[in-house]
């Protein structure tokens, strides 16, 4: 039997369909000439090229239009023993092209480099933020906020404790115009005398990262750290150092926050003893280093030290020192040491200097305060005479020197010392005859009585009537801010960093001697005072509200 060539079939039948094809394209061809033969030329081309063109077209959809399915192939004869190298033939499937790509099948193997999911939710930001400078200075809009909310380079501060995490308040004055790791000019931010939160400049800075235990990442404390309350809160081989005020922490710098407490290493902080000579013919204020002497006064060694008072045959030791102090020089010599605890007399704050420079309020046992004002929280102003007992304190302090204790500290007792011309401000708290306001202690007033009042004395225990005539007057704490206050004396030296006084204080001259928003009022005589009360001092002019 006759078996055709698969091959030969196909390119036969596309011959019998072209030619039908092909007629009645020419037919068309001619149609379209409006029944003119065809021609040669540009005429022509234009046929010639629309026929090649549907010949195209038209083997294409023949190699479309054949069936994928045929019947299989009879060989005529058998199969020979070897095969030869060439292929078998293709199948119908195999030689029409599909309308569609095929997808591919599926490997069961896996992707050495697949393609990662995409994300279920785009981010709307960078995961890693791109750096940044400085900040510039600004200021909170609200006069009032939270704790540890200020953020770098913003004010304004008072205290540590306004900063966030990590930051310090760097406290400045009007001649200070820039502020570390911030841009701008401190001078024309606000009214140029605010502070801002900065990140400490050195390892050594006191700076609050964090507050009972939070965050956790900041916990165990490393040194110069806070707010510490036992020493487990600090790293190995640390301690938690406690305050009630400023006092300085051994081996780190700045204050820190008031009353916070810091990590510092117990085992650095004592240094060998250094006598550096005598004073000459005084030491400048806080001139003295810690083991340095020989001391006088607290206020000859540095803010947070204490002169250790010794004397001769006292054995050689001095706290927060190595050394023998009975084999120096004469062996009675003081030295400048850290204050040995926080009920430990310190003397080292006065408004008539420079010593008052962020320093007020002040702690528990801290002196010399003037004012309950002077003392932070709720502690008062303890006014003692020479170096009479400090209730709740250990020490000595330095002489006349008034100090910060509790407000439950008992009054003390009536005291008639004398009816003579007193110096200015000689008379401490319920002492007495005084006369007027400035024969009393600073922030002390003059209580006058008459023969025949009741024995109280405000602030004070014990009769006045049974002293002396009955008759005599007292000094006595100012009873409100309201009671005419008389201390303050342009021709004295009574007002060395006390201007601008303060509502019903005096004597004022002009104004500009107030606080602002006061005005001067001048009386004769003890004329009343508008919104004050008490009789102040004759003649005297003090500050009002208008």
């Amino acid at each position: 039997m006759l078996v055709l060539n698969k091959q030969v079939v196909l390119c036969a039948l596309m011959l019998l369909n072209a030619n039908s094809v092909l007629g009645k394209t020419l037919r068309n061809a001619e149609r379209k000439q409006g029944g003119r033969d065809l021609m040669f030329g540009a005429d022509a081309a234009s046929a010639n090229a629309e026929l090649e063109n549907q010949w195209d077209n038209f083997a294409v959809q023949q190699q479309m239009s054949i069936p994928t399915t045929m019947a299989p192939v009879v060989p005529t004869a058998p199969p020979t023993a070897a095969p030869t190298p060439t292929p078998p033939p293709t199948t119908e499937a195999e030689t029409a092209p599909p309308t569609v790509p095929a997808t591919p099948s599926p490997t069961t193997a896996p992707n050495p480099n697949p393609t990662p999911p995409p994300s279920p939710a785009p981010t709307s930001s960078p995961t890693t933020p791109p750096p940044t400078g400085p900040a510039s200075l600004f200021l909170d809009e609200d006069d009032v906020f939270d704790e540890f909310s200020l953020t770098e380079c913003q004010g304004d501060c008072d205290d540590d404790s306004d900063c966030e995490f990590g930051l310090i308040c760097f406290q400045r004055d009007i001649e200070t115009v820039e502020v570390p790791g911030c841009l701008g000019n401190a001078s024309i931010v606000g009214d140029g005398f605010d502070d801002f939160c900065i990140k400490p400049q050195t390892d050594d800075t006191l700076v609050i990262v964090g507050d009972e235990g939070i965050p956790a990442s900041a916990f165990p404390l490393g040194k110069c750290q806070g707010d510490c309350d036992i020493d487990d809160d600090c790293a190995e081989g640390l301690s938690c150092f406690d305050r009630v005020g400023d006092e300085i922490v051994p081996g780190c710098i700045g204050f820190g926050g008031s009353t916070w407490d810091y990590c510092y290493d117990p085992a650095a902080t004592d240094k060998e003893l250094n006598y550096v000579g005598l004073p000459d013919p005084v030491w400048d204020y806080f001139e003295l280093n810690q083991c340095e002497g020989d001391c006088d006064f607290d206020s000859d060694c540095g803010i947070g030290l204490v002169c250790w008072q010794r004397d001769a045959g006292d054995d050689g030791v001095v706290p927060s020192c190595t050394g023998d102090a009975n084999a120096i020089e004469t062996g009675a010599e003081d030295y400048c040491a850290i204050r040995p605890s926080p009920t430990y007399l310190s003397s080292v704050y006065d408004h008539f200097e420079d010593a008052n420079e962020g320093t007020f309020p002040i702690g528990l046992c801290s002196g010399d305060c003037d004012f309950d004002t002077d003392c932070e929280g709720d502690l008062i102003c303890y006014y003692r005479p020479a170096f009479d007992p400090v209730p709740g304190c250990e020490g000595e302090g330095e002489e006349n020197f008034d100090y910060c204790v509790p407000p439950d500290t008992p009054n003390k007792a009536l005291d008639f010392v004398g009816d003579e011309e007193n110096s200015y401000f000689e008379l401490k708290e319920c002492q007495g005859d005084c006369d007027f306001d400035s024969d009393c202690d600073l922030g002390l007033v003059c209580f006058q009585r008459s023969a025949g009042d009741d024995g109280v004395v405000p602030g004070c225990d014990g009769n006045a009537n049974d002293l002396a005539t009955g008759g005599e007057d007292f000094c006595i704490k100012r009873p409100s801010d309201t009671y005419l206050i008389s201390a303050y004396d342009d021709f004295e030296f009574a007002e060395d960093g006390l201007f601008p006084l303060p509502n019903c204080a005096g004597d004022c001259d002009v104004d500009e001697d107030c606080a602002e928003g006061l005005t001067c009022f001048t009386r004769l005589g003890t004329g009343d005072v508008p919104g004050c009360e008490g009789n102040g001092e004759e003649d005297f002019d003090y500050c009002i509200t208008p």
